[in-house]
């Protein structure tokens, strides 16, 4: 008896023959269904030794050889030992990217506290350097003169601020004289009110212009007052655009009731047209943080007094803020460029405005802060004002139009209110057009804050509307960039580098000026 009889016996009696795999089964069928070419066919090849015998000489016995084993597993390898089941790990289908991305708040953390450490060493570098150059008189004459009464209502700025008081009474009769006017005879006289509103406004600008130029008046609070005053004229014009408007749609109504779009305006609970022409109403809106004039504004309940004492603190602390970064870090800086400026080293000027920017974009920051945040809520509290949406998230800008959209709300819904979007209605300029005449209508009003609390005007060259001329090509240049990285750094690079250069532009005219 050969090997493999007597191992086929012996299993026989000894062993069941194991189950084959499933698919191995499957395999071998088909083996025997058909025959590829060139290959031998199953009654041709040569005898093969059973799993059984295999199993006798793996386990039964180790002492005998091993080339039977070797040669059926290299001729045969299904007659190896059948393997257990294994289920292939499970494979994830395709899918959309994370819903949730990573966050990167560690990172803008690092960076906050990174600007924050670099501002401190600024300041002790420039205590250590120059000494303490903030001195406190300035704080304790600013309290001594709130308390004195008589003083302070003789300070020529203090009268520029209540003259503004006779501006809105002259727009409150202006519109209570186009009222009774049509009241009368049905007529609107729309060129004439027109040009009244338009002098009007105008008046306001230029005479608080001459004011500022003529009366010995201080630099800061020029520019408090600038932009009181500019806040006015836009008022002033508003609230006469609204109630003409009204004073219109009033008059269409009733000679085409059929005409939906006016009556729908007379029906509207919230025009409270002619109603609203009193002189509180007009003196409410002059106060109200708002430019864009309602016949009805939305009031809250009551007043929290809490906020408003906490809202008042924090504004005296951030205008304590920025009188200390103004005259301890960004007085120093503009000095040291002169030098620079006046030796022709470049490449030392460059390093100079670089230096300028660490205070200049705390002083923005800390400003837009105490004045969009603190102070505007504070006032919107105390006239219980409740549309508080003053500026967006500006922030996260990744085009120069997304910007000017969100960071300034007030001024921004009064240009759209009150020029783009009229000029567009009525057929005299297009969009692109008239959105060119909203950014000149901004770059003469950023003329006028830069150089009229500093007293340069026809003294300079005008770099800050210069500078709002080319932020249309600014808007067209990252039109492509939204919600892009590339983007987001332009927008911080032209806000970080663009206006500490302004600054220093306007602090070399204002130095040539003056020095004599």
């Amino acid at each position: 008896m050969t090997v493999s009889e007597s191992g086929a016996a012996s299993t026989t009696t000894v062993h069941k023959k194991a189950p084959a795999h499933p698919q191995r089964k499957v395999a071998d069928k088909g083996s025997h269904n058909k025959v590829s070419s060139g290959r031998t066919s199953p009654a041709n090849r040569s005898p093969r030794i059973s799993d059984s015998s295999l199993t006798i000489f793996h386990r039964h016995s180790p002492k005998a050889p091993l080339m039977p084993f070797l040669l059926e597993a290299w001729v045969k390898p299904s007659v190896r030992r059948p393997l257990p089941d294994v289920k292939p790990a499970p494979v994830a289908a395709p899918g959309p990217r994370s819903q949730h991305p990573p966050s990167y708040l560690g990172w803008i953390r690092l960076a906050i506290l990174g600007f924050a450490l670099l501002a401190l060493r600024d300041a002790l570098d420039s205590i250590v350097t120059h000494g303490w150059l903030t001195p406190m008189y300035l704080f304790t004459n600013f309290a001594r003169d709130l308390v004195n009464i008589p003083g302070l209502l003789a300070s020529p700025s203090v009268q520029i601020l209540f003259s503004f008081n006779l501006f809105v009474l002259a727009g409150w009769l202006i519109q209570r004289t186009a009222h009774s006017i049509y009241e009368k005879t049905g007529r609107l006289h729309t060129g004439l009110f027109f040009t009244l509103r338009a002098l009007l406004s105008c008046s306001c600008l230029a005479f608080t212009t001459w004011a500022m130029v003529n009366w010995d008046t201080n630099i800061c609070f020029n520019a408090v007052n600038i932009i009181i005053m500019a806040s006015h004229s836009a008022k002033l014009w508003s609230y006469g655009a609204v109630n003409d408007g009204l004073r219109l749609a009033a008059k269409m109504a009733e000679t085409d009731p059929t005409n939906t779009k006016y009556s729908q305006i007379v029906a509207d609970k919230l025009n409270n047209y002619p109603k609203n022409l009193t002189l509180g109403d007009a003196f409410y809106f002059s106060l109200a943080p708002t430019l864009c004039y309602q016949p009805i504004f939305p009031r809250t309940q009551s007043i929290n007094w809490s906020f408003v004492a906490l809202r008042f603190v924090e504004f005296l602390f951030f205008c304590a803020l920025e009188v200390f970064l103004a005259l301890q870090l960004m007085q120093p800086a503009l000095q040291g460029s002169i030098v620079a400026f006046e030796q022709g080293d470049y490449l030392a000027l460059a390093a100079r405005i670089l230096h300028i920017m660490v205070p200049n974009m705390l002083i923005w920051l800390v400003g837009f802060y105490a004045y969009f945040h603190v102070f505007l809520n504070m006032t919107s509290e105390l006239l219980r004002f409740s549309d508080r949406q003053f500026f967006s998230d500006w922030w996260n800008a990744t085009t120069v139009a997304y910007f000017w959209r969100s960071w300034n709300g007030p001024v921004h819904n009064f240009i759209v209110a009150h020029v783009y979007l009229p000029l567009q209605e009525s057929g005299a300029a297009s969009r692109v057009l008239a959105g060119l005449l909203s950014f000149i209508i901004s770059a003469l009003a950023h003329e006028a804050l830069a150089v009229v609390p500093l007293g340069l005007i026809g003294k300079a060259p005008p770099y800050a509307m210069l500078a709002m001329l080319a932020q249309p090509l600014a808007v067209v240049a990252t039109a492509r960039m939204k919600k892009t990285l590339l983007g987001s750094l332009f927008f911080w690079s032209t806000l970080i580098i663009g206006q500490p250069a302004v600054v220093f532009l306007y602090f070399i005219a204002h130095t040539k000026a003056y020095s004599a």
